[in-house]
């Protein structure tokens, strides 16, 4: 059964490294003088832009290619939404489940509903608000002399956009923000 399942990839003609029984590729994934990403760099060059490999007993399709990947994950969406869970995920989509970690009908259904507000007619309507936002930091950042705290500049500038167009608080101030200092608090915990 286990030699069966590792040669998935090679019974359909798809290019990959080769697995170990059991293990699949892990020692090369899992391997801490090699980070995954430059595993997965090191196998695409090797490979090309389409290749599979195993974790474990699990096969994972790498998709490198544009052209392909825009057809997947633009064009033909509704047939392609059952993304690899992550090691941690819960197995079951609830109502708290977000985008990336839903599955099945569950994923789709949420992909319809955010995809409205990510229409180009949306866009159009609040990139006024992103470019007078990012004017007013760079405005601001050549008010100062010699060194700047630019994660200060860009907190600013990412709280100002959020509450301007997620939150609709369009009175909010840039350098005056009364919630920042909440946010910073929030993620510094």
């Amino acid at each position: 059964y286990y030699s069966n399942a590792n040669r998935k990839w090679a019974k359909r003609g798809i290019p990959g490294p080769e697995p170990e029984l059991l293990l699949g590729n892990l020692r090369s994934i899992w391997d801490l003088d090699n980070p995954r990403s430059l595993v997965i760099r090191a196998w695409s060059k090797k490979y090309g832009k389409v290749y599979g490999f195993y974790e474990g007993q699990r096969p994972l399709l790498v998709i490198s290619d544009f052209d392909m990947l825009n057809e997947i994950i633009v064009k033909r969406f509704d047939h392609f939404y059952a993304r690899a869970r992550f090691l941690m995920q819960e197995r079951n989509d609830g109502p708290n489940t977000k985008i990336i970690e839903s599955r099945g009908p569950h994923w789709k259904r949420l992909r319809t509903l955010g995809s409205m507000a990510f229409t180009q007619k949306s866009l159009k309507h609040i990139i006024s608000t992103v470019e007078h936002s990012a004017t007013m930091v760079v405005d601001g950042m050549t008010k100062e002399s010699g060194e700047i705290n630019a994660l200060r500049f860009f907190q600013e500038y990412t709280l100002n956009v959020i509450c301007k167009i997620a939150l609709g608080l369009h009175d909010i101030k840039m350098f005056d923000n009364e919630y920042l200092e909440t946010c910073i608090g929030i993620f510094n915990k």
